[in-house]
Formats: structure tokens, C-alpha cells, sequence
């Protein structure tokens, strides 16, 4: 029977850990790491249910300024950035931040990255790429 009761707080243990909220630093890495580092102007936003707790977002956004660039962006470009929003999380639910929903005519900082078989760009610091 201990066993079983070791088994079971060892798998508590390691599915709370993968739930847990990241350190700071962490999302300040992915930021300082991220390909692109943007000042952008959110345009238009587009969602969409995709389960009873998540969203896809669509985000057309013209970018004010680079700050650093592996896509060679330029100031003026418009962009269009895909992600996933959580909107919904259980009381006492312990985990890694959310991206929010962009709202229009609003001013991000945005760390980002752009996929390679297309002209998207995706979030690259987690909950905490834009600001």
C-alpha cells in the first residue's frame, strides 16, 4: 500500500510542478532571447472559441518601431500575429501566465517570432510577450 501512496504523491508533486508560474527571470529571458523585439499598434483583432476556456486571436498590427529583427521587419510594415488566449481558468488554478486578447488602437511591445513556413508571427515570451 505505500507503494501506491508514494506513486501517487510523486505524480502530485510533478503535475503541480508543470503547472506552476514561471519566475520572472524566466520570462525576462525569452524576451531578451525572442527574434524579434517590436513596438507595434494593434489595428484589428479577431477571435474565436475554440474550447469552453480558449480563443484563437488573430492580430493585424503595424509595427512602430524594431528594436531587433531576425525577419528584417521594417517600421511601417503591418504584421499579422496567431495565438491561443486562456480566458477561463479554475479557482485556485497555479500556472504559467496567459497572452491576453490585444485590444485595438492600443500601443504593445511585443516579442515575437516569425514561423518559417509562413508570413505569421507567433508570441516567443510565453504569457508575458507583450507588454
Amino acid at each position: 500500500m505505500s507503494n501506491i501512496i508514494r506513486t501517487l504523491a510523486i505524480f502530485t508533486t510533478l503535475l503541480l510542478t508543470l503547472q506552476a508560474e514561471l519566475p520572472p527571470y524566466v520570462y525576462e529571458n525569452y524576451q531578451k532571447n525572442a527574434p524579434e523585439a517590436l513596438t507595434i499598434s494593434i489595428k484589428k483583432v479577431k477571435t474565436s472559441l475554440i474550447s469552453f476556456s480558449k480563443k484563437s486571436v488573430t492580430v493585424t498590427a503595424k509595427v512602430l518601431r524594431v528594436q531587433r529583427t531576425k525577419s528584417k521587419v521594417k517600421r511601417g510594415d503591418t504584421i499579422t500575429i496567431i495565438y491561443n488566449s486562456t480566458f477561463w481558468k479554475p479557482n485556485g488554478w497555479v500556472g504559467p501566465s496567459s497572452l491576453p486578447v490585444l485590444k485595438e488602437d492600443q500601443t504593445y511591445r511585443a516579442f515575437l517570432r516569425k514561423g518559417e513556413e509562413n508570413n505569421y508571427y507567433y508570441p516567443d515570451a510565453r504569457g508575458k510577450s507583450f507588454k
